[in-house]
């Protein structure tokens, strides 16, 4: 019995990868919040497709895994779950997306300028301009996270794509919330 061709292996070893991962699951943010308000609000997004070439065996072809990387249906989701959390916080009234809402008094716009996948542990770097308007007041703010900073060696080893996801959601949504909710309290 021969061993596996380098190709054939990269192959069965890309569909056992792929079939690892899913869409991003809802995150939520755990801390309190110090502004509520009544004010209606938007979160719009601007997507960017992941990178992230990873080697499969040594000296055979990089292959791209898109359903693995934080993709763009990741970072609709991740979205909705923003447009979730300022509601069930209070902070503001936001509409699931594609509702309707004439003017409202807050808008986000999230850029995602960066989205990485490293093979290893499924780490994913995230960078996010976000920039809020309310009135004649601005904010804007660029953050990048990467999704196994201050893990454990563990963690990192135990970590499968969707935890890997997640963690990035996580992490960015425990940046953003705070600075809304300190815009909320600069401009009401």
């Amino acid at each position: 019995m021969t061993a596996p061709s380098a190709t054939t292996a990269s192959l069965l070893l890309a569909l056992l990868v792929t079939g690892c991962s899913a869409a991003l699951p809802r995150v939520t943010y755990d801390h309190p919040v110090t502004n509520r308000t009544d004010n209606s609000g938007s979160v719009e997004v601007v997507t960017r497709q992941g990178t992230g070439r990873v080697p499969m065996v040594p000296g055979g072809p990089p292959l791209e895994f898109t359903r693995v990387q934080f993709n763009v249906e990741d970072q609709g989701i991740f979205a909705d779950c923003l447009r979730e959390e300022l509601t069930r916080l209070g902070l503001l009234r936001v509409p699931p997306a594609g509702s309707p809402d004439l003017k409202p008094d807050v808008v986000i716009v999230l850029t995602f300028t960066k989205s990485e996948l490293r093979s290893s542990f499924y780490e994913h770097t995230l960078g996010v301009t976000m920039n809020i308007s309310s009135g004649d007041k601005t904010f804007e703010r660029v953050y990048e996270v990467d999704s196994h900073e201050g893990e454990s060696p563990g963690k990192k080893w135990n970590t499968s794509g969707k935890e890997g996801k997640a963690m990035a959601a996580k992490k960015l949504l425990a940046r953003l919330i705070p600075d809304i909710d300190a815009f909320l309290g600069r401009s009401s």
